[in-house]
């Protein structure tokens, strides 16, 4: 009888310990299939970035991208307080189109837009994101070159951008793989007006 109940427990701990590993392969291959790509557009002067993409969207690749928006204290006595400023770095591996964002940042260091896209490589041409953000007014702050000794790769670019306005939107996807708007918002961090 204890014999028996021991065989039933191990099997449950081995399906148990099958269904976590199953878990964890699932995550990573989500986490595999997930593409960062990003689209610097407004002015004719800045289609270089285009230029230098080998893909056939002509987006660019990212291997890590984050925004922080810092939310200041608001005095009670006034009601004031400073403005909510947004901070996004993009980290790009050492190419061109890291060489064009570090001679926009020593120019004049201002984008019209940027659209980075958290996207599936199944995507097709022109269908949305399932997340997205549009940054708009961006003055790029600071570019940061590293490499690491023996990692193998040319290093990377960690690329700081500062946005006047931010546009964040997703989208949900069906079982035949379409995609359709879902939520979205904007924020202007001049005006501090939130639009949904």
């Amino acid at each position: 009888m204890r014999q028996l109940r021991g065989l039933r427990l191990l099997r449950q701990l081995s399906l148990a310990a099958l269904f976590c590993a199953s878990l964890a392969a699932a995550s990573g291959a989500a986490a595999q299939s997930t593409e960062i790509v990003y689209s610097v557009s407004g002015s004719p002067s800045l289609q270089a970035w285009a230029k230098t993409s080998t893909r056939l969207d002509h987006k660019l690749t990212a291997t890590s991208f984050s925004f922080e928006t810092q939310i200041p204290a608001v005095n009670p006595a006034t009601g004031k307080g400073d403005k909510p400023t947004g901070e996004a770095i993009l980290q790009i591996p050492m190419g061109d189109p890291a060489l064009l964002w570090w001679q926009q940042a020593l120019a004049a260091g201002y984008v019209p837009q940027i659209l980075v896209e958290f996207a599936s490589p199944q995507q097709k041409p022109g269908q949305r994101a399932p997340f997205a953000l549009r940054l708009s007014g961006v003055t790029v702050s600071s570019v940061k070159v590293s490499k690491a000794r023996g990692d193998g790769g040319l290093g990377i670019a960690e690329v700081t951008l500062r946005a006047a306005e931010l546009h964040v939107f997703s989208a949900t996807q069906d079982a035949t793989g379409a995609t359709k708007p879902s939520q979205d918002f904007s924020y202007n961090f001049v005006t501090r007006g939130l639009t949904r």
